[in-house]
C-alpha cells in the first residue's frame, strides 16, 4: 500500500537521517534545485507537517503560510525549508503541485509528464505552479550553497512505484 506522502530536503543530512533510520522511506532522488539560505532575488518556501496523516506541504507564499498556520491546527510549521527564484524567468523552470485527493498527500515535480501522469489517474487536483525552481544547480553566482532536492516516500510491499 502506497500513502501517497512525500517528503522533500535539500538538506543533505536530513536527507542521510531519514535514509539511514527510517527505512519506511523510499529515496527517490533529485527532483529539481533550490538554495539552502536567502540570496537575492529568492523566496522562501514554507514547510509544514501534517500531524494527521504523516504528509508534508509546502509552499512559497506567505500570505498561504499564514493562512494555513491560522486555519489548520493540524499542520505543524517547520520554517523555510529552501530558497527558491522569486519570479519565473529564462534560468527557472516551474515545479507544479498536485494535491492527492484520496491521501491528502502533495506532489511536487518539475516534470511535465509526472504531472500529467499523476493527473491521468484521475485522484489528482493539479493546483498549477507552486514555484518556480533554477534550472542550475548553481543560479546564484559565488554561491556555494545551492542544493538538489531530493523527494523521499514511503515505501510499502505493492507501492506504485511511477514516482520519479
Amino acid at each position: 500500500m502506497d500513502t501517497g506522502q512525500y517528503f522533500y530536503t535539500g538538506n543533505i543530512g536530513e536527507r542521510d537521517l531519514i535514509r539511514a533510520t527510517l527505512p519506511g522511506f523510499r529515496y527517490e532522488g533529485p527532483v529539481f534545485n533550490a538554495q539552502d539560505n536567502w540570496v537575492t532575488e529568492f523566496n522562501p518556501v514554507y514547510r509544514f507537517a501534517n500531524t494527521s496523516n504523516g504528509g508534508y506541504f509546502y509552499t512559497a507564499s506567505a500570505a498561504e503560510r499564514d493562512n494555513v498556520i491560522s486555519q489548520y491546527p493540524n499542520f505543524r510549521y517547520e520554517g523555510a525549508s529552501f530558497f527558491v527564484p522569486a519570479e519565473a524567468g529564462a534560468d527557472t523552470v516551474p515545479v507544479y503541485r498536485l494535491a492527492n485527493l484520496q491521501t491528502g498527500g502533495y506532489l511536487f515535480t518539475s516534470s511535465a509528464p509526472e504531472r500529467a501522469f499523476a493527473q491521468s489517474l484521475g485522484f489528482f487536483r493539479d493546483e498549477g505552479v507552486a514555484f518556480q525552481a533554477p534550472r542550475e544547480i548553481a543560479l546564484a553566482v559565488g554561491s556555494p550553497d545551492a542544493i538538489e532536492l531530493v523527494a523521499m516516500q514511503p515505501a510499502f510491499a505493492g507501492a506504485d512505484g511511477w514516482i520519479a
